[in-house]
């Protein structure tokens, strides 16, 4: 029945009215949470973005209705075998748009756990997961760029919900189709895939060299070749010694430095959040 294929244009004007109508139901809801009293306005107040979106894409598209946003720039969500999106492509989809990438994030942490924990594993085979679940926690964000920039390519699938669920958009009508800045789209993606596929390279290269760094780090505390007073990052007397929450002492900038590439300890492989490094004063 419909045969023409949104544009990039017309789907990105739809995701920003509907963006616009959920921020105005957050505005609502946080008025209403208010008049819970401060204390239970707290608690609260972290879960409205997600009930907001939920009950906003419930109404619609959870019973195969139109979005504002996709009444607005005139398409229709339609499957890869150009078909309506059943009730339940449409709940999958919304699952995984709320919600998909945290459930990806606490299974690749309860993965990386039983890893760690497992006494049936090789050595060997330990370190090349834990290396793996590594670099997956250092490029996610890369990836889902790359993905965006596919998007812009051939204005497909425009997250990974769209792309799991099969879920695309047709345009309505032909006459009202936008395609202003088509080519410049295709540029942007390109470009961007690029920048995105060295900005991977360049952390994996880092992330490796962090491990060697470790690995080196270790060996010279096994056979006491490291003072107390020299770091194991630059190998030399600490300067402005800083402190991680797991206890381990750096120069100040060789953590910072270390951090940016990953949010590990460099020796004990501990989470650590920059913020929480303390400087230590009159430390001798």
């Amino acid at each position: 029945m419909f045969s023409k294929k949104a544009q990039v244009v017309d789907i990105l004007r739809c995701m920003q009215r509907d963006d616009l109508a959920i921020k105005a139901l957050e505005e609502n809801i946080q008025s209403l949470s208010k008049s819970l009293g401060s204390r239970n306005d707290r608690i609260f107040r972290k879960y409205i973005p997600i009930i907001s979106s939920l009950w906003y894409y419930y109404v619609t598209t959870g019973n195969n209705l139109q979005t504002l946003g996709e009444e607005y720039s005139n398409i229709l969500r339609f499957t890869s075998t150009n078909g309506i999106p059943s009730r339940m492509t449409q709940l999958i989809w919304l699952i995984l748009h709320i919600g998909g990438e945290s459930v990806v994030d606490r299974l690749i942490s309860y993965m990386e756990s039983q890893v760690k924990s497992s006494g049936e594993l090789r050595e060997e085979a330990r370190k090349s997961l834990l290396n793996l679940f590594s670099i997956w926690n250092i490029i996610k964000c890369d990836l889902l760029t790359i993905h965006k920039a596919i998007f812009y390519l051939n204005g497909t699938y425009y997250t990974f919900a769209h792309r799991l669920s099969g879920i695309q958009y047709v345009i309505l009508r032909d006459w009202l189709e936008d395609k202003s800045f088509h080519n410049s789209f295709k540029i942007l993606g390109i470009i961007t895939i690029i920048y995105s596929a060295f900005n991977i390279s360049k952390k994996v290269w880092a992330n490796r060299f962090n491990q060697q760094i470790e690995t080196e780090s270790l060996l010279s505390t096994i056979r006491g070749a490291t003072s107390d007073k020299i770091c194991v990052l630059c190998n030399e007397k600490r300067k402005n010694p800083s402190s991680t929450p797991c206890g381990h002492v750096f120069c100040w900038e060789c953590i910072y430095e270390s951090l940016s590439y990953t949010h590990k300890c460099p020796l004990c492989r501990e989470e650590v959040i920059p913020s929480r490094v303390i400087f230590l004063q009159n430390f001798i």
